[in-house]
């Protein structure tokens, strides 16, 4: 976070009890930089737990999940698929963080 924020970048934290309809994803890219995701994962059977860290980013005005566990990215088709897949996340316990431009 520190790297982000270094950058003329603020991390807000999103307070789950909003869901993903109180964030303004058709923002500008200048406001909204970006998404943070700080998930819950199980591995090897569940014997392994940790967190994993993704992010999702307006790239050509497409919003894109940057997942490093997928081979390539992933393209939301709208604001509304980006919305239940965010929904879906926060009802599974994930931290969101939204990057905001510090201007």
């Amino acid at each position: 976070m520190c790297v982000v924020e270094g950058n003329g970048n603020r991390v807000v934290w999103h307070d789950w009890h909003n869901r993903a309809y109180s964030i303004h994803l058709d923002e500008s890219e200048d406001k909204l930089t970006g998404i943070v995701l700080n998930i819950h994962v199980k591995r090897n059977g569940g014997f392994w737990r940790s967190r994993h860290w993704v992010s999702l980013r307006r790239i050509n005005g497409v919003w894109c999940n940057l997942d490093s566990d997928f081979e390539s990215r992933y393209l939301f088709g709208s604001i509304e698929e980006l919305k239940d897949f965010l929904d879906g996340a926060i009802d599974g316990g994930t931290e969101v963080l939204r990057v905001k431009d510090d201007d």
